[in-house]
């Protein structure tokens, strides 16, 4: 092919990329692959405007894209019962609705998180279909509930309705707005409802507005958080449902690869909550913990809890830290020392069952330690079972006992610590390398503004590539490598 002939293709695509709405810079280049060229055009986008307060267009497209999935979801359908309460959740494995064990295992589980915080006072932003509202209205003497989906809140009203309570009011408006909220509350809930956040922009002004109204001494619950640092772990556990044992690690990378780009949902480090904290008008003190649960799934598997306190801590108290043994007879002497009478003793990186397997996966296939799938999982299994702890059974066994998972490692080990006040109010600073660089979330918003700019381009390119009779020429299209390529 004539150099000349891919020269006017550079120029005319990097003229057609700068002419569409939202491109702000594109660098076009060729590469010289077998058996012909290639070439491959870096975009730079504008997802937001520079407005500082209110929520960006893109921002809103990605709320009124999950609002509309939402009403889909619950139009049409009869009063939720049973099985189809839990409409909403959908496994991650199957594609179809969680069962029903695991769904009724998450509400109790959730409910008992919230209960042991006590309040009388509830705002619930998110209350979708009135899951946890016709529970709780049981129990407080005032409770108000806000969704962005009318669909699901009309559900909510009749399960509502047909109750002894009144003490209730349910709003149609969205998470970032609080307008008719002119009240203090004692408990403010956001369960399993932070993911469909567009980024951390709009979570960190939704939770500045709940410390707002929230009365002395109160609590925000932030439930069922997708984690950031565990998401390797999570896609390996579904990429071994999709790729061969006998496979070269090559393809377990390039499938969880794969399904990056077209993340919806908004995942977070724990390290984000412990660092509210530090915050002129944050939470005075933070629990970041595993979900409960003893039926396996990806909630109790890869997600946590967070409880946000407005009221002055305990004082906080002295810990006699250690790491965590990796000999079998050091660790079941370390695990009864947790149920034992020794005074508050801390252990380090607990090595957590139910993730370390996945982790251990994706390590080694990361590193190219080993060659197949299938020796990879031999490998990571054996390591499980050999130095793994099932946080649900330390819980079980010694009540007394308090798992954390502030510092939100990759491989999802964990914090325990014995004789700990575990109450709501109860702190104790956990050991942290404190990386001023870690990652806190990802920006599902931009990435939809960027997947839909980059086919908007690749039709227009087409256009182009045909009017120069270079329709065989293969383009691809990116997102600009540097992490302010899309801002």
């Amino acid at each position: 092919m004539a150099v000349g002939a891919i020269a006017r293709a550079i120029d005319a695509l990097k003229t057609c990329a700068l002419g569409c709405e939202g491109v702000t810079h594109a660098v076009v280049t060729v590469s010289a692959t077998y058996p012909r060229p290639q070439l491959l055009c870096q975009l730079t986008a504008e997802c937001s405007d520079s407005q500082s307060s209110g929520i960006d267009p893109w921002g809103k497209r990605h709320i009124d894209s999950w609002t509309s999935a939402f009403d889909e979801m619950y139009q049409g359908r009869g009063d939720l019962t049973g099985q189809d309460e839990f409409v909403a959740w959908i496994s991650s494995y199957t594609g179809r609705a969680l069962p029903l064990a695991d769904m009724s295992e998450w509400l109790v589980t959730t409910l008992d998180r919230i209960r042991r915080l006590g309040g009388r006072r509830i705002l619930e932003i998110g209350c979708g279909n009135g899951l946890l509202a016709r529970r709780l209205v049981q129990w407080c003497d005032r409770y108000v509930g806000t969704d962005v989906s009318d669909a699901a809140l009309g559900r909510a009203r009749r399960l509502l309705a047909g109750g002894r309570h009144d003490s209730y009011q349910l709003i149609h408006q969205a998470a970032g707005n609080w307008e008719g909220l002119n009240e203090e509350f004692d408990v403010i809930i956001l369960n399993s409802v932070v993911q469909y956040f567009p980024d951390l922009r709009y979570l960190d002004a939704v939770l500045r507005r709940c410390f707002e109204h929230l009365a002395p001494g109160g609590h925000v619950f932030v439930g069922d958080v997708r984690s950031l640092p565990l998401f390797e772990a999570f896609l390996t556990s579904l990429a071994l449902l999709n790729v061969s044992r006998d496979s070269p690690c090559q393809a377990l990378l390039q499938w969880v690869n794969g399904r990056r780009a077209g993340l919806s949902e908004l995942l977070l480090h724990p390290s984000y909550f412990v660092n509210l904290s530090h915050r002129d008008a944050g939470p005075s003190w933070v629990q970041v913990m595993p979900r409960r649960g003893s039926r396996l799934n990806e909630m109790t598997v890869f997600r946590y809890d967070v409880v946000l306190g407005a009221g002055h801590p305990t004082a906080e108290q002295a810990i006699n830290w250690q790491e965590w043994p990796t000999q079998r007879v050091a660790a079941t002497s370390a695990r009864e020392r947790l149920g034992s009478g020794g005074g508050r003793v801390g252990f380090l990186h607990v090595p957590n069952v139910r993730v370390l397997g996945f982790a251990e996966v994706w390590r080694l296939a990361s590193n190219n330690a080993v060659d197949t799938v299938d020796e990879a999982c031999v490998v990571a299994n054996r390591t499980a079972r050999s130095i793994g702890v099932d946080p649900e059974s330390l819980w079980t066994q010694y009540p007394g006992v308090s798992l954390r998972w502030d510092t939100g490692e990759v491989d999802g080990s964990f914090t325990a610590v014995a004789h700990a006040e575990t109450g709501p109010g109860a702190w104790f600073a956990i050991p942290s390398s404190g990386d001023p660089n870690l990652r806190l979330a990802n920006n599902p918003a931009r990435e939809r503004c960027i997947r839909q700019l980059i086919s908007a381009v690749q039709v227009e390119f087409k256009n182009v590539m045909r009017a120069l009779g270079l329709e065989d020429l293969p383009v691809e299209v990116v997102a600009a490598p540097s992490s302010e390529g899309i801002r």
